[in-house]
């Protein structure tokens, strides 16, 4: 009988996907090209569609389980590992065909995360910018300016709440409802950011995220906004609002903090307008000690008893929790950062002060 000959490639899952991986990218490279086209068909049409359906299947269970997953994930690559060792060593497999076989699957797997990750979510990366302030330039006394007025605000709403046990007092839950109503008619620019159906899960390892130096987290896989509800309350509201944001389709980091900052501001609650004021005057403060070191010097003698109280205790939480690795962490997502579209990488949070002067200048409220 003819032996039949196997052909030179063999067709499986594996090999459709490693030869679909350079296409896929030269396809999302072309279409990113493209931000109007990305706006309207993709993040204003599929997206919407896709990350609805997404909060719609999480959106009930208890639990993140996109952390969930992770954690599985986590698990099972020792798992995978220890188990090829065992196979080589008792003869059942060579340590080459283990090693190429882990490699075909792992960059067949990165193909279709890949795929995923562009179609649920990458594309938000490429959009029109929501706010365009490509070239615009402020002085240093514009910068001053925008901080004495965010400091006054700041301090006006700490002293709305009350003292820090009216903080203590409030529930996590309600923050979590009430930021889904500061976005209800939200709209920036010619943009409207009401969603339907938002999915925000609290960090089941609050302490792990901590230690990373990680508030919160959007899954592309799953749509759920992830938080970490362990540092001090006043944090969360913002916090919140900016995974919202994310799940709104509002990927760049400054243009979260932006829309977080505005929801915030908007609000009936004076802890969300406390903590969304409260994180616009430390981006703005940060910016204006790299600039004018002696202005910032003056300018933080303006701020209250209750809000450096709050300062100092927010810089005990994340004290605790400071560790060698936690700069490798950032080191990861400063690269992930850069490689979708956000050149200033990890310091890309710190660009929402420009948006901000931008914001502010239109009312006619900085100093010239």
């Amino acid at each position: 009988m003819k032996a039949i000959k196997k052909p030179f490639i063999v067709w499986s899952w594996k090999t459709l996907w490693i030869i679909l991986l350079p296409v896929q990218w030269l396809l999302f490279s072309v279409i990113n090209s493209y931000p109007h086209f990305v706006e309207v068909w993709y993040s204003e049409g599929l997206y919407g569609f896709l990350s609805f359906l997404l909060r719609a299947v999480t959106k009930w269970l208890p639990f993140s389980f996109g952390e969930i997953a992770v954690y599985f994930l986590i698990l099972f690559i020792p798992y995978y590992l220890f188990g090829g060792i065992y196979r080589i060593s008792k003869k059942k497999q060579t340590a080459f065909s283990f090693i190429t076989g882990s490699l075909t699957t792992l960059i067949a797997t990165g193909s279709i995360i890949y795929f995923l990750f562009m179609v649920l979510w990458g594309f938000n990366y490429h959009r029109e910018p929501l706010v365009n302030v490509a070239g615009k330039k402020f002085s240093t006394e514009q910068l001053k300016s925008l901080c004495e007025i965010l400091i006054t605000e700041t301090n006006e709403n700490r002293k709305a709440i009350g003292d820090s046990g009216e903080l203590q007092k409030i529930k996590k839950s309600d923050i979590i409802s009430d930021a889904y109503n500061s976005y209800i008619d939200l709209k920036i620019g010619n943009r409207n950011l009401y969603y339907a159906l938002p999915s925000v899960k609290s960090i089941l390892f609050t302490g792990l995220f901590s230690y990373l130096g990680v508030t919160g987290i959007y899954n592309p896989f799953t749509g759920e906004a992830n938080v970490n509800s362990d540092p001090p309350l006043f944090l969360l509201p913002a916090t919140v609002c900016h995974e919202m944001a994310h799940q709104a389709g509002i990927a760049p980091e400054d243009e979260a903090n932006y829309v977080s900052f505005t929801a915030c501001r908007r609000s009936n609650n004076p802890v969300f307008r406390y903590s969304g004021y409260l994180m616009a005057m430390r981006y703005s403060l940060n910016a204006l000690r790299k600039s004018d070191p002696v202005s910032f010097d003056e300018l933080r003698k303006k701020i209250s008893a209750g809000v450096k109280s709050d300062l100092d205790e927010n810089r005990k939480y994340w004290l605790k929790f400071k560790n060698p690795f936690e700069k490798y962490s950032d080191k990861v997502y400063d690269k992930y950062l850069k490689a979708n579209n956000q050149k200033a990488g990890i310091k890309s949070y710190g660009l929402m002060v420009t948006l901000l002067l931008n914001d502010y200048s239109k009312k006619g409220v900085l100093q010239f």
